[in-house]
């Protein structure tokens, strides 16, 4: 779950042009919890503020990569939902083997569901 919640730091300190996050591992699940919503928010306004901007070509050069490397932004964005949706059906597998239910509609992983569930089944 760590991974999950903190792969997109790095990313956007790349795209900050800041300096590398701190990416010392918790245990404790209430500072994952706060983790993921701040690092969520910032997150998703960097997505909207990069599709307001059309920007999905623009290019970074992540000088946080030894050598540095360049990449799209859309490049970022595509590598961060592939990878994410990886870590969330693994994180689903090993909660399961643990004997967590996550066969209800609130942990049900299908973009589709969430959407439907938080616009009302309306779309934007």
């Amino acid at each position: 779950m760590w991974h999950l919640v903190v792969s997109k730091q790095p990313w956007l300190a790349t795209i900050a042009g800041e300096q590398m996050p701190d990416l010392t591992p918790v245990r404790e699940i209430g500072a994952l919890r706060d983790r993921h919503a701040d690092v969520s928010a910032r997150w998703l306004a960097t997505v909207r503020d990069i599709d307001r901007r059309d920007a999905w070509s623009d290019r970074v050069v992540d000088a946080l990569c030894v050598p540095p490397e360049s990449f799209l932004l859309g490049q970022i964005v595509a590598h961060e939902l592939t990878f994410s949706a990886h870590r969330r059906l693994l994180v689903r597998w090993m909660l399961r083997d643990a004997g967590v239910d996550v066969d209800v509609p609130a942990l049900d992983p299908d973009p589709i569901v969430w959407h439907r569930r938080h616009t009302g089944g309306g779309t934007p």
